[in-house]
Parts: C-alpha cells; sequence; structure tokens
C-alpha cells in the first residue's frame, strides 16, 4: 500500500512491496535488469529493465540462451562461453564483461553478475543475476588509460629530448594529433613577453601553413587567447566556437576568412609554467572532427603543458651554461691565428662534452721572425680548469714576449703553478719556438709532461723535439729537456693535446705510435688539411669522445730556400 507522500513529493511504498519498488527504482536508476538461466530447458528469464539495456522493446527477447548469444558481440562469443563454462565448474560467483550489438547497431559494455543455483545433490540448475550497462564506467576508463599512455610518451619524449627546443616542442605537438586533439600548438615567450610560434601541428599540411600565414600576418593578441594566457597564467577553455567570436577576434576580411578556414570548434589554452616562471602556453583545438574539450581535457591538458615546461626551462638551462661554457673555453683560444711569413698555421680544438669547459688551450705568440707555440691541458674540468687554463695562457704570453726560449716559458709557467691555489693547479704542456731565418725555420722545443712536438718532414718521415719532462705544477724542477731541429720548406711542426693519443676504442688507446702514423698519413696537406685528416681519423677509431682534443700545426711554405726571410 502506499504512505503519505514524503517532504519531496515522491510517494513512499511501505509493506511487503517496499523491498522490490526499490529494487525496481535502482535498477532502473543504474542501467541495469535482472535474468534467471534454467539450465535443464535453457529458458532465460529476462525482465523489462534487462531487455531495456540490450535496447529490445518490452517483451521482445526469445527467452532461450540462443537468443541471448545472438546479441553478444561476435568477438566476445568465444570468451563469454569459456568464463561461463568455468563458472559452471567450480564454486566461483558469476562475473561476466562482454560487448552486445544492440538492434541500433550501437555496441554497449555489458556487466553480469550473479550466483549458481545447485539442488540438494548438488547439481547446477542455472545461475541468476543483475545485468549493468557499464559502458560510460568502461569508456571512461579506456580514455584514462589512453591519457596516461599518453602522458607516459610525452614523458619519454621530453625526458630524451635534445637541447634543440623547438625540434622537440614540435615532435610533442605532433604525438598530440589527433590522439587529443585536431589541432596543437605552443607558443614560447621572449625576453620582453613576445610571443613565438614555436611548434604547431595539423594533419593537413596547408592547414599548418594557413595559421603560421596568420600568425606571421597578425601576430599575437597579449589581451586574449594564447597571448593573454601566457601573460596572466590563466587558463581558457571554450567548450564552443561561435561566429560571434571569431568576428570578434578578426582583425579585417581576410583574418576572419583565414580564421574560419581553420575551422575551430572548441579551445583549450593552458599555461607553460616552470620554476614560477610563465615561458609561454599550449593550445589544444578540435576542428575537423567536430568534437569539444571537457573539463577532463583540460585536466590533461594543463598535465601535458606542466611536463613541457619543465623539459623547456631544462633545455634552457643547459643551452644558456653552454653558451657560458663556449664564452670561456673561447677565451682560452686565440680569436684567430697570425699571419706568419713564409709558413702557414693552422689549429683545431674538440671538446669531448658540449656546456663542459675543458682546459685545453693552446696560443702562437711572436712578430716578425720570432714566434713562439704552446699548447696545454690543464687538470680538470669546468670553471676552475677554465681558470687555471686562462692564468697558464697568459702567463704563457707573458713569459714568451720576455724571453721565447720554450725552457723558459714552460719554468715560468711551473713556478706560477706552484703558488697557485686552485685545485686544479697542475697541467701539461709543449713548448717551441720558431726563429724563421734565411732559407729554413730552427725550432727549439720542450714539453712538460706532454707529448713532445712532431716534424713532419715533406718526404713523409716522422720525427720527435724534445722530450717529455715533469708535469708542471708538481716540483720546483719540472727536469725540461730541450730539443732542437731545422724545418725546411714543406716541413710542418704538430703539436697537440693528449686527449688525441689517449683516445679510446674499448680499453686500447689510439697511442702516440698512431698519432705519428696518422701525421705520416697526412704528408702534402696544408696545416689545416692535416689537423682535419687527423681528426677525422681518430673520430673513426675511437669509440666515443673522452677527453678534449687540440690541435696545432704550422708548415713551411713550399718553394725555394730564397722564399724564407
Amino acid at each position: 500500500m502506499l504512505a503519505q507522500s514524503s517532504h519531496l513529493g515522491v510517494p513512499r511504498v511501505a509493506g511487503p512491496e517496499a523491498d522490490e519498488v526499490r529494487r525496481s527504482r535502482a535498477l532502473a536508476a543504474g542501467k541495469a535488469g535482472t535474468w534467471e538461466w534454467d539450465r535443464r530447458s535453457s529458458v532465460v528469464e529476462w525482465d523489462a529493465a534487462l531487455e531495456a539495456v540490450y535496447g529490445l522493446s518490452p517483451g521482445s527477447f526469445g527467452g532461450r540462451f540462443e537468443d541471448w548469444m545472438e546479441l553478444i558481440h561476435p568477438d566476445d562469443r568465444d570468451q563469454v562461453l569459456a568464463e561461463l563454462g568455468e563458472t559452471l565448474t567450480s564454486s566461483a560467483s558469476h562475473f561476466l564483461q562482454f560487448r552486445v550489438i544492440r538492434p541500433s547497431g550501437a555496441v554497449r559494455w555489458i556487466e553480469s553478475r550473479g550466483r549458481v543455483r545447485r539442488d540438494a545433490g548438488g547439481d547446477v540448475l542455472g545461475i541468476a543475476g543483475v545485468c549493468h550497462d557499464v559502458t560510460d564506467r568502461h569508456e571512461a576508463e579506456q580514455r584514462a588509460r589512453a591519457r596516461s599512455e599518453f602522458l607516459e610518451q610525452a614523458g619519454h619524449l621530453l625526458a630524451s629530448a635534445s637541447t634543440d627546443v623547438d625540434d622537440t616542442l614540435q615532435e610533442l605537438t605532433r604525438l598530440a594529433v589527433p590522439q587529443l586533439a585536431d589541432w596543437c600548438a605552443i607558443d614560447l615567450s621572449d625576453e620582453v613577453g613576445d610571443l613565438r610560434l614555436a611548434a604547431v601541428a595539423h594533419q593537413d599540411p596547408n592547414r599548418v601553413a594557413l595559421l603560421q600565414h596568420l600568425v606571421e600576418r597578425y601576430g599575437r593578441d597579449p589581451d586574449e587567447g594564447a597571448g593573454r594566457v601566457a601573460r596572466t597564467g590563466e587558463v581558457i577553455h571554450l567548450p564552443r566556437i561561435t561566429e560571434e567570436m571569431l568576428h570578434a577576434s578578426a582583425e579585417d576580411e581576410d583574418h576572419l576568412a583565414g580564421l574560419s578556414d581553420i575551422g575551430l570548434v572548441s579551445v583549450v589554452i593552458v599555461p607553460l609554467r616552470a620554476r614560477g616562471r610563465l615561458l609561454g602556453s599550449l593550445s589544444l583545438a578540435h576542428a575537423d572532427s567536430g568534437r569539444q574539450h571537457d573539463e577532463d581535457d583540460v585536466t590533461l591538458a594543463q598535465e601535458l603543458a606542466d611536463r613541457a615546461a619543465i623539459a623547456i626551462d631544462n633545455a634552457n638551462v643547459v643551452n644558456e651554461h653552454r653558451r657560458i661554457a663556449a664564452m670561456l673555453q673561447q677565451a682560452l683560444l686565440p680569436p684567430e691565428l697570425p699571419n706568419l711569413s713564409g709558413v702557414e698555421a693552422a689549429a683545431q680544438y674538440d671538446p669531448a662534452h658540449a656546456g663542459v669547459v675543458g682546459g685545453d688551450f693552446y696560443d702562437l705568440i711572436g712578430a716578425g721572425e720570432d714566434w713562439t707555440l704552446v699548447i696545454g691541458d690543464v687538470c680538470g674540468k669546468g670553471v676552475g680548469a677554465a681558470a687555471t687554463a686562462s692564468m697558464a695562457r697568459h702567463t704563457v704570453r707573458a713569459a714568451a714576449l720576455r724571453d721565447p726560449d720554450p725552457t723558459h716559458v714552460l719554468e715560468v709557467l711551473n713556478d706560477a703553478l706552484l703558488v697557485d691555489e686552485r685545485d686544479e693547479g697542475y697541467c701539461t704542456a709543449a713548448c717551441a719556438h720558431l726563429r724563421i731565418g734565411p732559407g729554413a725555420v730552427e725550432v727549439t722545443a720542450a714539453a712538460g709532461g706532454h707529448p713532445p712536438p712532431l716534424i713532419l718532414r715533406a718526404d713523409g718521415a716522422v720525427e720527435a723535439v724534445g722530450a717529455a719532462g715533469m708535469a708542471l705544477g708538481w716540483f720546483d724542477d719540472a727536469a725540461l729537456t730541450p730539443g732542437r731541429d731545422v724545418l725546411l720548406p714543406g716541413d710542418l711542426l704538430f703539436l697537440y693535446s693528449d686527449g688525441l693519443s689517449e683516445a679510446r676504442q674499448r680499453d686500447e688507446l689510439f697511442g702516440t705510435e698512431r698519432v705519428s702514423a696518422a701525421l705520416a698519413d697526412a704528408v702534402g696537406l696544408t696545416p689545416e688539411g692535416v689537423v682535419k685528416q687527423i681528426h677525422d681519423t681518430v673520430e673513426r677509431w675511437q669509440d666515443e669522445q673522452h677527453d678534449d682534443i687540440a690541435m696545432l700545426a704550422v708548415r713551411v711554405a713550399d718553394g725555394t730556400a730564397a722564399d724564407l726571410p
């Protein structure tokens, strides 16, 4: 019977009918219905609510097991039969998830739960249970899984990204299209706050070109769209783009025509923010698909933007470090080699790691007929090594201008290193003095813990000048042993840092013998050709470059002895 109405205006049910009414309401609200299967007769009884779940009109279900199987998606039938058989042979509760095809053609996901009925002897009589339409839940789970997988992919891409920010962001936008949206664009702010379209993706390259043209011609309004988001950090979510919005955004008829051709339907724009700073904005837009962004899309876009912003900021930091390192490294090297009368010169420096300042340095100092060549390698890496190398180079320049004798130059450097209090307080170096005279070039050379200079004769023979001696900055006496020789036209003097001889292929060093052989193979080449060929040789040989490599070569010009001063 019916009791008095509740304060909500819904009749309350009392008496024996109460449980059945509440059950019916619960089933209707949960897109569910009940069923019972008699195994002996193969009859399946459904209530009207379950017929509605399957998309059938009331009373239209055939009532047999085969009728039920006909409604199940063909790809799921074998799995349903297998799991149903397992339920009947065990004491487990009945549980199935499968797809059904409604008469309209719509595919729905069904979850079926129930219990097995048995007689007194334990034989199975059938199963009774409840079916729920779980399509919405299943699709939500699928979307969540797909989004999680996308973020994982994006994370891997950003984690392995190079320091070329634009290339990385372009790959990211391609990854987002069309999985997240029909359009994906990333704008970055410059130092004064102006926006630059750094990356954009759409499946149609012509559409991409159109957007790039519009941005180039009309720019970004700092008070609208991506400009506003990049400036304020707010989120813009426009579930539906209207004609009025396009007219309000367009600056002229051509602009309006271009915006209309892009065909935006729904837009989400979120800020790129890292370490408290706004770096730009990320935009996702639906167009051709006609889809609309919901709040879950906004959340996903922001998660993606947060990851991208950290990657951008990290790349910017690394690039700044590399820029500073390159400036410091350049300070250790002469901006260009001077011109020597009757002598050609070339140098090459190959850093082992971008962004890490090495301790290698070289220089060519002098004037007229007297020139001093030096090449050195300070212990360690980084700013400390760079500071010591800078001190060493300037010490050598000052000493060479006072007295160009290589022994004197290296002894002065040794004394300077002994009183230096930096951790990188020692180095190796080779020094050679050239005196360009009538018909020949006199060479005096010395080395402190460093490979001695090599002479490549015009006929391909290779000779060392001087001995290695002690590393500089260790002892008061560096035990330097100078050597002397003469260069004739076509002869070449070659100085190199130990990064060349200590290049590695697995556990094997390139070694001084291979350096000499590589130098001999370069006979007849200009100094520039010599350093390039040796660079290419060791590059092919080594597994990877572990240390900086510096090379300095001078060659007496071809011709008669009369060509020399």
